[in-house]
């Protein structure tokens, strides 16, 4: 389940781009109490809890298409297509042109890189 969620580490990440990470739909729980934090994923928030993001969330907050001018100055409508270990915006489903495509070990972690990409490029 653990590979279905972002870690605190990329929560983090998003957090200091300005990403809001409190709509997250599970939470990392903090079952030890010492000093020694030991997470677990949990889908019900309790106090200290970090919130966390699953593909579906993510995908959600990814725009569904991003307008474009390419270097002929013509504006050019790109669609949110995911698939394999890719998200990518794209011209069309049918062609090679597309304007960002991040990868990842995983659907999950492609999506990561993307929604970091969309906010540094005021796309979000």
């Amino acid at each position: 389940m653990e590979e279905q969620v972002l870690s605190i580490l990329q929560m983090q990440e998003l957090e200091k781009l300005g990403i809001d990470t409190n709509c997250g739909s599970m939470y990392w729980h903090n079952y030890n109490t010492n000093d020694d934090p030991q997470y677990e994923l949990c889908s019900n928030a309790d106090v200290g809890d970090i919130t966390t993001f699953t593909l579906q969330d993510i995908l959600e907050m990814l725009p569904k298409n991003i307008m474009h001018s390419n270097k002929q100055n013509k504006t050019c409508n790109y669609k949110l297509c995911t698939f394999d270990n890719k998200v990518m915006y794209t011209f069309n489903s049918f062609d090679q042109c597309w304007l960002k495509c991040t990868y990842g070990k995983n659907l999950l972690e492609a999506a990561f890189y993307m929604l970091k990409w969309c906010k540094q490029n005021n796309h979000l």
